[in-house]
């Protein structure tokens, strides 16, 4: 496990997640490729390998039913609040951005959860779904930190159909990975930590919202 220079990652932030790092073998250093473990039942089942110089992806054994990206990490922090991010570069990114930011203060020792989609904004409401039984377990608040384009905000819409409890998370870039590259980890870590809301323009409507609403006499 190396630093990540291209993406400002330390390699203490990515040992954390047990990322592993492919490296050149002509001269045994230069990062080119990671590996992104992935968990079912708390067992190891693939590694998600990916390319640093092109956007190229691969498993090393079965991704398929697997658990977040992050979530034995998450598992263990004693936190209530779940940061979801679309990618395990920026699940790495915004750990590290809330471990950096926290040093020097009370928090210093306490380790966000933070975990990621396994295949990204599309599989996003099947994959939450399917693990939402699990996440309540565990967690009281849900921030979803999908990325800032148009994929991710109709992803992180697709999921508060199904979660409507889930906060939203805007970041002042595209994603958590280029906000840390571009020297914007603090507007990163407050739009995560303080600024994340249940959007207003929600096409979702509480029922008690009805029950009210039909107490009023008809209006001519």
């Amino acid at each position: 496990v190396v630093d990540l220079p291209v993406r400002k990652l330390k390699k203490e932030y990515l040992d954390y997640f047990g990322v592993k790092v492919g490296v050149s073998e002509e001269d045994g250093t230069t990062p080119l490729s990671t590996y992104f473990p992935y968990y079912r039942a708390n067992n190891l089942v693939a590694y998600k390998v990916r390319l640093l110089n092109e956007k190229k992806f691969w498993s090393v054994g079965s991704q398929k039913a697997c658990d977040l990206f992050g979530w034995e990490q998450a598992k263990l922090t004693g936190g209530k609040k779940l940061f979801i991010t679309e990618g395990e570069f920026d699940a790495i990114a915004l750990f590290q951005i809330m471990k950096e930011h926290n040093k020097g203060t009370p928090y210093a020792d306490l380790n966000p959860a933070v975990v990621s989609l396994s295949n990204g904004a599309s599989g996003a409401v099947k994959q939450l779904t399917s693990l939402l039984a699990d996440i309540r377990k565990l967690f009281k608040e849900i921030v979803i930190v999908f990325d800032n384009d148009d994929p991710g905000k109709k992803a992180a819409e697709d999921v508060q159909r199904v979660i409507p409890d889930a906060l939203v998370a805007h970041l002042p870039l595209k994603d958590a990975n280029e906000c840390l590259i571009s020297g914007r980890a603090k507007a990163a870590y407050n739009a995560c930590q303080f600024q994340a809301a249940r959007p207003k323009n929600t096409r979702l409507v509480n029922g008690s919202s009805l029950h009210e609403a039909a107490k009023e006499a008809p209006k001519h």
